[in-house]
């Protein structure tokens, strides 16, 4: 049986996983996610009910899970500095041939260290 999900409780959990992920505004999210600004701004301030394909999407580029946004029953800690968070939007927001770019040069990097 699936629990009712709590919009504001929800869009809490949105906006403290937004933060932790080093998201300034609503405007990167949505353009991040090809999502309209009104319905990022909508879902994160409890306005309107994300739909399970969102929630699924917010959870992916704020690394936590979709029980967590729902339920608050999962961690949300994101052990991570910001350096590593503004790389790891980088690549979140790249093309399929920027993401390639970056695996090589993390693959250099790490092979050049060993």
């Amino acid at each position: 049986m699936m629990t009712k999900l709590d919009p504001d409780a929800a869009a809490i959990r949105l906006r403290e996983a937004m933060q932790k992920r080093g998201f300034e505004s609503f405007t990167d999210v949505a353009h991040t996610l090809g999502m309209s600004v009104s319905t990022v701004i909508n879902n994160h301030n409890g306005n309107r009910l994300p739909g399970r394909s969102r929630i699924e999407s917010y959870a992916k580029l704020y690394g936590v899970s979709v029980e967590w946004i729902e339920t608050g029953k999962t961690s949300c800690k994101v052990e991570l500095s910001p350096r590593e968070i503004e790389l790891i939007n980088k690549f979140r927001i790249s093309d399929q041939r920027g993401q390639a770019f970056i695996e090589d040069a993390a693959e250099m990097a790490v092979n050049k260290t060993e």
